[in-house]
């Protein structure tokens, strides 16, 4: 257990969800935490793997390169209104 979910720890469980389980993992649907998305628009998974093939020195969000990296896409949840709690949790 963590006490605090960060970044890093967030891309670290993805990389070590793909090396345990027996399939193709092909996409992932998060919440909009900032362990799982860069604040602005960050790079799409296409430059970064461009990036990386360039050998382009770069920042990015960790979740977003571990996607990147895996060849996973990265889905966010919706974002969470107080009307569309009360109705999900009756």
């Amino acid at each position: 257990m963590h006490e605090r979910v960060t970044r890093r720890v967030a891309a670290d469980f993805l990389r070590r969800l793909i090396a345990a389980v027996p399939y193709k993992v092909h996409t992932v649907l998060t919440d909009n935490g900032t362990h799982f998305r860069p604040a602005g628009d960050g790079w799409s998974p296409a430059d970064i793997k461009r990036m990386l093939a360039a050998s382009e020195p770069f920042r990015c969000h960790s979740f977003d390169l571990a996607c990147a990296q895996h060849d996973i896409d990265h889905r966010l949840t919706g974002r969470t209104t107080r009307g569309r709690t009360a109705r999900s949790s009756a």
